[in-house]
């Protein structure tokens, strides 16, 4: 149990850091990203769309996972009334679906990054891949040249890798929860036309009623316009008072 938990932990655990920043803000990002290009354009007002790893981490999400190895960042607030996507379920479960996807694919990039370097090592120094693996894989790395490339390698898969797979159980809040919820919804107002007005069980903008001159209210009455009132009351019509009747009207 102490191996899994990692506990006590040790000063090497500080080359977490990198990868935890990393893995964090690519999670967060991509969720902002996806809704943005949606049509969720409130990511920019919340400066979610930045590189900037502060404006994702949770400190103390940080400082569990450094501890404990599983951890959170700031959660992505998203809109889905705002979304241009027809079935405005399934644009939801893009955009949540898009952090643990963005961590998958920075953690499959690192490790082909690694394989293609072992490979370069070994043709150049006939040094066997494996112990290239060992160099890289040690499980406490000391402040040095080995300890930097065990941060930018093996800790960069670790932490992207745990971090898609654990937030893809469909537990709530994790967004293996959320997928499932607006994939099931979205399945619904697909299969079913009756429910394809439906909501996404999230909070959506409240619709503005309006009316026009010439339009009838609930009890009957017609609206008219400024320019109608004026001239039913046997004024002149103010020169700056736009007239929004049609030509057929007049």
């Amino acid at each position: 149990m102490g191996d899994l938990l990692h506990w006590p932990p040790s000063w090497s655990t500080l080359f977490l850091i990198p990868a935890l920043l990393v893995g964090f803000t690519v999670h967060e990002l991509a969720h902002g990203l996806v809704a943005y290009l949606l049509g969720d354009t409130s990511q920019v007002e919340r400066n979610r769309l930045s590189w900037n790893p502060l404006h994702h981490i949770s400190w103390a999400g940080s400082v569990v996972f450094l501890l404990f190895r599983f951890g959170w960042a700031k959660p992505v607030w998203m809109d889905a009334s705002r979304f241009r996507t027809k079935n405005q379920a399934f644009g939801m479960f893009l955009a949540v679906m898009a952090g643990p996807m963005a961590n998958l694919l920075i953690g499959l990039l690192v490790l082909v990054g690694i394989t293609t370097a072992v490979m370069i090592v070994w043709m150049l120094t006939g040094t066997a891949p494996m112990e290239v693996m060992e160099y890289l894989m040690v499980p406490e790395p000391g402040p040095d040249a080995q300890g930097l490339a065990v941060a930018l390698s093996y800790y960069m898969v670790t932490v992207n890798l745990s971090l898609a797979f654990f937030n893809l159980l469909p537990f709530p809040p994790l967004d293996g929860f959320q997928a499932a919820v607006s994939l099931i919804a979205a399945a619904r107002a697909a299969f079913r036309p009756d429910t394809a007005e439906e909501r996404v069980p999230w909070p959506t903008m409240p619709r503005i009623a309006t009316t026009e001159p010439g339009d009838e209210t609930a009890t009957g009455q017609r609206v008219t316009s400024k320019v109608e009132d004026e001239e039913a009351a046997g004024e002149e019509p103010d020169s700056g008072d736009l007239d929004a009747r049609s030509p057929a009207q007049i």
